[in-house]
């Protein structure tokens, strides 16, 4: 078990006693954004205070996010990422131009989230069902808010349309890949769990993906992104390329898009070669 300190402790054993879906079997699990989405506009809607980038996908989300995060600290701009589940720490979940946060700034974010979800309860508003995912989410976007953040780059948990994360709005998102998982939620084909995963869309966006568009999924990905008239860039792997390889590029294609978008990133494409040069991390989904 990590060592933590004890204010950190403390609000974590508040937090064991909501239902944790990462731990659970989640065939009963309910999705609903609603809960969060009224915290949020109690707090006068921090996501809405930074950019953000939207990451979902079967494999490769924290690879392809702290690679991007990578980016934007190398640009010179202040940056911050909210992935999960950890590895080691759970201040690995949030990090600021790829240093983690510090253990008492995580316990002073969390907490203040809860306070949010008990006078919710206290007014029997909808924030009171909110589920321990949505309270590590709303602490996250709390925690980026105080950083001052100009871009934040955020990981799905589970899917995507109902997902706790998909109460931002991403400016570009991404769709690594697809492949059959937790099947019993998202459902039991490609082309279903495309249609969870490219729920993170919003018009106004750009998807950057690795799915082949003449695929089962990228049929599904196709259809919503001309539904909602978003440019699509379909990023696909090349014989022979390793998994790094794959997610380096998924990470530059990101970035080019994003120097498209604001003239202040113009000189990503250029600092972002050679972005996975000295960078190492634990492979996850």
């Amino acid at each position: 078990m990590e060592n933590r300190d004890s204010d950190l402790a403390r609000v974590l054993t508040k937090y064991d006693g909501l239902v944790d879906w990462e731990r659970r079997d989640r065939t009963a699990m309910k999705v609903d954004l609603a809960p969060l989405r009224d915290l949020l506009h109690q707090l006068n809607n921090p996501q809405k205070k930074f950019r953000t980038i939207h990451i979902a996908g079967t494999k490769g989300k924290g690879s392809v996010g702290a690679l991007i995060e990578a980016g934007l600290h190398r640009a010179g701009l202040a940056c911050g990422r909210f992935s999960s589940p950890h590895v080691e720490r759970i201040t690995e979940r949030v990090t600021f131009g790829g240093q983690e946060i510090s253990e008492s700034m995580l316990a002073r974010i969390l907490n203040c989230a809860w306070l949010v979800r008990e006078t919710a309860w206290l007014h029997s508003e909808p924030g009171r069902n909110t589920t321990r995912f949505d309270l590590e989410t709303l602490a996250a976007i709390l925690a980026l808010l105080e950083a001052k953040v100009n871009w934040a780059v955020i990981e799905c948990g589970l899917g995507g349309r109902t997902d706790s994360t998909n109460v931002i709005d991403g400016e570009v998102c991404v769709l690594t890949n697809v492949d059959l998982e937790h099947t019993a939620v998202l459902g039991s084909s490609h082309s279903e769990i495309a249609f969870q995963k490219v729920g993170i869309l919003k018009r106004g966006a750009t998807m950057v993906t690795g799915v082949a568009p003449n695929s089962a999924a990228g049929q599904i990905v196709f259809a919503e992104a001309q539904k909602l008239g978003c440019p699509l860039v379909f990023c696909l792997s090349q014989p022979g390329e390793t998994i790094a390889e794959i997610n380096t590029r998924l990470a530059k294609n990101v970035l080019d898009e994003m120097g498209r978008r604001a003239s202040q990133l113009r000189t990503l494409s250029s600092r972002s070669d050679g972005l996975a040069d000295g960078f190492s991390m634990k492979q996850r989904s």
